[in-house]
């Protein structure tokens, strides 16, 4: 799955970053806002990195010392712009490179006191009215941790007959003129830390205005499991059609030091091939390929472990019965531990792979030690070219054919050696 936008208060992050790293990439993700990471402001720069690298980051720990939202968002894909900020959100201009869409993006994290949340309101009451030529002329988001709900129903606990807080969201809610994206996945998306008797509640939501819904009419909103948080990740897909880059087959060392390899390559170099002796040496090239591909993916993969109790997790969490038994919950507990070893497993072979002596900083270097064993993969990665014209061109079908224009065209490096 390709998430184009999505929302996580990761409840701490400084004992989850290999998980939320682990989390960016089997996701696909490319703009993401962290929430409540209890981050120190001195230690922002070096884990958001480890997160992810490429990503450009921002934070508000000029509004509130715990830098209670980080934004993070690959800057190859997004242009960001802050229009404003404040403890409680972060809102932005967005739009795609590519120029295929824009609109405004607020990230809420709200404070728990009703009282304290009260601000947040009238914040988002000034935006709208600010946005540029009136509330209604940009697609408009809202996402994150409201730290309020709805209705009685969005609640396992004891209800007043007059809610307050649940009163003066509404009457936000009905000022703003949002109302929430079709979604799907969880209901209720936290849910607090008793075994006997849990308490859930929905307080992360994304909500959207008229014109988001006149825009991105294909667009949609998920509720994931809640992984190694309280509060499940708010997801949303705005059903753009994108380009999809398939990776290359690439061979690094740990595939190189396995005791089958030498017996693998020469077993499928030794294929009898006819033909001329270009054809039977790409021939055999590609048989060779073939079988790599093959011991790559039964012995190669560092991190299938990972992968098995990671999905093991969330399969698991998806289907937990509403409310939970107490049974549920103490499985629930057994799989986020057998994760979390095969985190720390997974990070341990990376060190040794990595010859990379690293002061550890909270539970997950793995990012920088996955990046060490990758080499520079990513540099290596051509996502636009110019040309002869100026133009420059992102997708990969124009790149392609630019590509070869610029190679086989009457003044290209092909015509100049007899190629084409």
């Amino acid at each position: 799955m390709e998430i184009d936008f999505c929302s996580y208060n990761i409840r701490g992050l400084n004992s989850k970053i290999a998980f939320v790293k682990d989390f960016f990439s089997t996701n696909k993700i490319s703009f993401c806002a962290l929430l409540e990471t209890h981050v120190k402001k001195e230690n922002f720069v070096s884990i958001s990195s480890i997160i992810a690298p490429r990503f450009t980051w921002l934070n508000n720990y000029e509004f509130h010392y715990n830098g209670r939202i980080w934004l993070g968002w690959d800057s190859l894909l997004w242009n960001v712009i802050v229009f404003r900020a404040s403890a409680q959100q972060v809102t932005c201009f967005v739009s795609r490179r590519d120029g295929s869409s824009s609109c405004v993006v607020t990230v809420i994290y709200a404070y728990n006191d009703l009282v304290d949340r009260r601000p947040l309101w009238n914040e988002l009451f000034a935006i709208q009215n600010d946005l540029p030529m009136g509330p209604d002329s940009l697609p408009w988001c809202l996402l994150g941790d409201f730290n309020a709900f709805l209705e009685a129903n969005e609640t396992t606990g004891d209800l007043p007959n007059r809610n307050r807080a649940m009163v003066e969201f509404k009457q936000c809610v009905k000022h703003l003129a949002v109302t929430d994206l079709h979604y799907g996945g969880e209901f209720f998306t936290w849910r607090d830390g008793n075994i006997v008797a849990p308490l859930q509640r929905k307080l992360d939501r994304v909500m959207v205005n008229a014109k988001w819904l006149e825009v991105f009419d294909l667009s949609s909103a998920k509720f994931l499991p809640r992984g190694l948080s309280d509060h499940c990740p708010a997801v949303l897909l705005l059903g753009l059609q994108k380009d999809r880059l398939s990776k290359p087959f690439q061979i690094f060392n740990h595939l190189i030091e396995h005791e089958d390899f030498l017996q693998v390559v020469e077993k499928a170099w030794d294929i009898e091939v006819t033909g001329t002796p270009w054809f039977r040496l790409s021939s055999k090239l590609r048989n060779v390929k073939k079988a790599l591909k093959i011991l790559n993916r039964d012995v190669g993969n560092l991190h299938q472990e990972v992968i098995t109790t990671r999905q093991a997790l969330l399969d698991f969490q998806s289907s937990m019965s509403t409310p939970s038994s107490q049974s549920q919950r103490e499985e629930e507990l057994l799989l986020i531990s057998k994760y979390k070893a095969a985190l720390l497993s997974e990070e341990i072979i990376l060190k040794q792979k990595s010859r990379i002596n690293w002061l550890n900083k909270g539970d997950g270097n793995n990012g920088f030690f996955f990046k060490s064993c990758k080499g520079r993969w990513n540099t290596n990665k051509l996502l636009s070219l110019e040309d002869d014209l100026g133009v420059t061109h992102t997708s990969h079908e124009s790149i392609s054919r630019t590509a070869c224009g610029l190679f086989y065209g009457p003044s290209g490096f092909g015509s100049r050696f007899g190629v084409g």
